[in-house]
């Protein structure tokens, strides 16, 4: 076998159903690069479009990029993609920490997990073998536990695990996997999809090592990025308090807009957020953390003082765990928000889908469609901190009105009727726990636009919050209104850009936020092309790595087409954005205008060549991001590719 460098060369596909293992090269994908662009060609490739999210069928695909277990700094994030179960469509998550590193010292670049164990299993892939250990005693216990007693049982402390809680058990829609301590695979209810196929956990365990082309080259580029990197503002920041410092509770001077009362605002006042700010964390903070590989450490390890959860540890807390579980519920209790962050993790619940289903809860509770016979008791009032927490509780083991909070806002919704789809917050059924929609416009639209549904870690750009001055816009982009917020022209295409780089950073395997996302002194294309050919040996240029991003985004897309259908009124926001201005502050009066909301989503199209009226590919399109034939001959097939039927 050819000699791989930055990667093993190997995919592990295991079918939980027979046990079956198989081991086959991953050069034939070589050209999506690994991580993201791999796993989503494969689901893309081999997965019917009948196929239900939480059946046997589904995929579940751990990737490691060609940078991961290199020497590429925060070279840490791992792609874990399936079939959306809030969507339908395209899925994906992605995580820190240590297990993709371990992942590839185990042997492998990718895992594909199909089919279903008739009983409880934990995979442990260990120096290229593969073990089923039994899970049953494992069943319903936490994450937290989980991972301790695999580590015990296995006699090994290094182990690296990734393990679903009750919500991925019980198919919570938006369940998550935790990895380690507590990073959170959190998009598209892929722990549902574990639980679904009896997986509690996947761990890893190896001692390989991970050839370089150019090690010298390599090095090189390292040490330039490494003087740009402690010397940037912006990684300052992260290190001394992570986004929550940064972002959360209104930013620094507690004015920035937020997800108040389940998004009827934006504006929360400046004495509750002063309550939340992350050094009022410090008290409960035991140590910094930091990914495999990274200089930052952004992350914290906090423990819970008192309570019912006294003395327990978990690392976080980040900027949307903050306004999920604070101004989002009117909530200005630090102990409130450690104990819900402590119990998404254990539970295994996504912060995001967690929040905006307590938020239409409670929001339905104010205008009177939910009475406290609906809530088990629970008076759902804002700012009740230890109703939400009863309420993570119960919809983790979907009890009582738990339930029906699991299914997620968008479908809640749908069940109870009454008008309250209008206080569901979601893009395409995924949960929207975001802010800044109403006022910076780019950012909108990024997350109207993206491919799993909502979230702004697809095409959303940070040009607007940093304020990128005109002229280092013109420079970099050729778009001088990238950092206005107020500004709809040039954000099209600012989001498409955004869309293709991410594609290609998740695909190497990097963390966004030593990125151009992050700041424009960070990774830029030109980096990410050095620090490819230094690990791999493969000399692709920024115009070579933009085309595989958006080839990427493009068999997302398809994905979504023929999986679930959506057309351009999916790459929508909800009403009130446009509706309900900001009231009060320095955006006061700001809101989304349709018509150029509309004009805004007419560029987009046009950048990507897809038809503006139903928002599908057209042969032009695929043609020039050089998709596979059979991908034309589906789309044909399902009479979705404008001009091409």
């Amino acid at each position: 076998m050819k000699k791989s460098y930055g990667s093993t060369g190997l995919m592990l596909r295991i079918n939980l159903s027979d046990r079956s293992v198989s081991i086959v090269p991953t050069d034939p994908y070589r050209e999506y690069i690994g991580g993201l662009g791999v796993n989503q060609y494969i689901l893309l490739d081999e997965l019917a479009t009948d196929v239900e999210p939480l059946s046997p069928e589904n995929l579940l695909i751990f990737g490691a990029g060609p940078l991961v277990g290199t020497p590429a700094f925060a070279s840490s994030r791992m792609s874990i993609d399936c079939k959306n179960v809030l969507t339908g469509g395209a899925g994906s998550a992605n995580a820190g920490g240590h297990f993709s590193t371990e992942l590839k010292r185990a042997g492998y670049d990718h895992i594909v997990i199909s089919g279903k164990s008739e009983q409880p299993v934990v995979l442990f892939v260990h120096d290229g073998r593969v073990l089923f250990l039994d899970a049953g005693h494992l069943w319903g216990k936490g994450t937290q536990e989980t991972f301790q007693l695999i580590k015990q049982e296995q006699k090994d402390p290094g182990i690296q695990v990734a393990a679903i809680g009750p919500a991925g058990e019980n198919r919570v829609k938006f369940a998550c996997i935790i990895v380690e301590q507590g990073r959170a695979a959190g998009f598209s209810g892929c722990g549902a999809v574990m639980g679904s196929k009896n997986l509690k956990a996947v761990a890893v365990r190896g001692d390989g090592k991970i050839a370089l082309a150019h090690p010298s080259y390599l090095g090189s580029a390292l040490e330039t990025i490494r003087e740009r990197f402690e010397s940037s503002p912006s990684l300052k920041k992260m290190r001394l308090g992570g986004t929550h410092l940064i972002a959360a509770a209104g930013g620094p001077n507690h004015t920035g807009p937020q997800a108040v009362r389940n998004l009827q605002d934006e504006i929360w006042t400046r004495e509750k957020s002063q309550k939340i700010t992350e050094p009022m964390f410090k008290q409960f903070e035991i140590k910094r953390l930091s990914c495999s590989n990274c200089p930052v450490h952004c992350s914290h390890l906090y423990e819970i003082p008192e309570g019912e959860n006294r003395g327990k540890r978990f690392e976080g807390i980040q900027a949307n765990t903050v306004r999920a579980f604070s101004s989002n519920l009117d909530v200005a209790d630090p102990r409130v928000i450690l104990n819900a962050n402590f119990l998404c993790n254990d539970l295994g619940l996504d912060v995001d889908g967690t929040a905006v289903a307590l938020g239409w809860a409670f929001e339905c509770y104010e205008k009177g469609i939910f009475t406290d016979k609906d809530t088990d008791g629970l008076p759902l009032i804002w700012g009740n901190g230890e109703a939400a927490l009863s309420l993570i509780q119960a919809i983790a083991q979907r009890r009582g009105m738990g339930d029906l909070l699991a299914e997620g806002a968008a479908r809640a919704s749908e069940k109870i009727g009454r008008g309250t789809a209008a206080f569901a917050m979601h893009v395409k059924g995924a949960p929207i726990n975001d802010s800044n929609m109403r006022t910076h416009k780019g950012w909108a639209l990024g997350i109207g636009t993206s491919t799993r549904g909502a979230g702004h870690l697809r095409g959303a750009p940070n040009t607007e919050q940093k304020r990128v001055p005109p002229d280092v816009a013109q420079k970099i982009w050729g778009i001088p209104s990238a950092g206005d917020p107020a500004a709809y022209e040039g954000k099209a295409s600012l989001v498409v850009w955004f869309e293709a780089y991410k594609a290609v950073v998740d695909s190497l395997g990097l963390c966004y936020f030593t990125t151009f996302w992050r700041d424009t002194d960070l990774l830029s294309p030109q980096d990410l092309s050095d620090l490819l050919y230094g690990a791999t040996g493969r000399r692709m240029d920024e115009q070579a790595l933009f085309s595989v991003g958006e080839r990427i985004i493009n068999i997302e897309k398809t994905f979504n087409t023929l999986h679930a259908g959506f057309t351009r009124k999916d790459d929508d926001l909800p009403e009130r954005l446009f509706t309900d201005p900001v009231s009060t502050g320095p955006f006061k009066g700001e809101h989304l205008d349709r018509q150029q909301w509309n004009r805004m989503l007419d560029e987009y199209y046009d950048r990507h060549l897809w038809d503006k009226k139903t928002g599908w590919q057209t042969e032009a399109c695929l043609e020039t991001v050089g998709l596979p034939d059979s991908v034309k001959d589906r789309l044909k097939g399902k009479k979705r590719l404008p001009g091409g039927n």
